[in-house]
């Protein structure tokens, strides 16, 4: 879903709609995107332009626009039907990211370009949703059934496909930031065959004030807890529980700790 906020009220009303269209399942992600107003807008600092963005999304969260802006999540949990187990689930880790232009600079001090756009935005996501749809898409394709039509075997089958799919595009995605990245000033790697992987920003936060290293997970760690839930509920009928899955993993890791390893 994209779409455009100016005001704070807007940032409201494209947020409520993005959640109806959750509802109807018609999107994953929604980026908002937030033009400048003014000449001297456009001459901001990464700084000054994520609080011109907090200052927006703010309307929404339960922080106020400065903890937004120094490190804080604008976390949303969100109760959806599960597009594998066709039953109502707490999607825990709907989170809003920043993104402006000047994130590109490198003589600025809060250089980074994974938090890079051409234009200020603000992205909504949940990765364990959108894995989700990954999984159900992959089941229509594949077997021309939805996942909860599935035989426990063919489940089997499918996981195995989506767990290394869903990798495969992590790596890639990662692969071309690394490409475009001065690593010697921001660093951004994987590490440990590819299980984990380091960035100088702290998942989920919606800005920062501060470029610190921090670890994440891959796929190939958070994704094998996912489908864990998902075959307790096929098992046993606990609706899943997504509260641990969601966890960012990110651990803040002094650099000297740290070992780079290619893709």
């Amino acid at each position: 879903m994209l779409t455009i906020a100016r005001t704070a009220q807007e940032v409201r009303d494209r947020y409520e709609a993005y959640v109806r269209a959750l509802e109807a399942r018609e999107v994953v992600a929604c980026l908002i995107i937030c033009p400048t107003a003014t000449e001297e807008q456009n001459t901001y600092s990464v700084a000054q332009e994520v609080r011109r963005l907090s200052a927006l999304f703010s309307s929404i969260s339960e922080y106020s626009s400065e903890e937004l802006a120094t490190g804080h999540a604008l976390n949303k949990k969100l109760y959806l039907t599960c597009p594998v187990t066709n039953v109502k689930v707490l999607f825990e880790d709907f989170d809003a990211v920043a993104f402006c232009p000047q994130s590109d600079d490198l003589d600025d001090e809060l250089y980074d370009p994974l938090m890079s756009a051409p234009i200020p935005a603000v992205n909504f996501n949940s990765d364990v949703y959108a894995f989700s749809m990954f999984c159900r898409d992959m089941s229509l394709q594949k077997f021309k059934r939805e996942v909860f039509e599935l035989t426990a075997s063919e489940r089997g089958q499918l996981y195995e496909t989506v767990l290394y799919g869903w990798q495969r595009i992590a790596e890639r995605t990662l692969g071309n930031y690394i490409n475009m990245t001065n690593v010697q000033k921001c660093p951004v790697y994987l590490h440990d065959d590819n299980k984990y992987w380091f960035a100088n920003h702290q998942d989920p936060a919606f800005a920062e004030s501060v470029k610190e290293l921090y670890r994440h997970d891959m796929p190939l760690i958070y994704v094998p807890k996912i489908i864990c839930e998902w075959e307790q509920y096929f098992n046993t009928g606990r609706t899943p529980d997504f509260s641990e899955t969601a966890t960012p993993g990110s651990q803040h890791l002094d650099a000297s700790e740290s070992t780079c390893e290619a893709i």
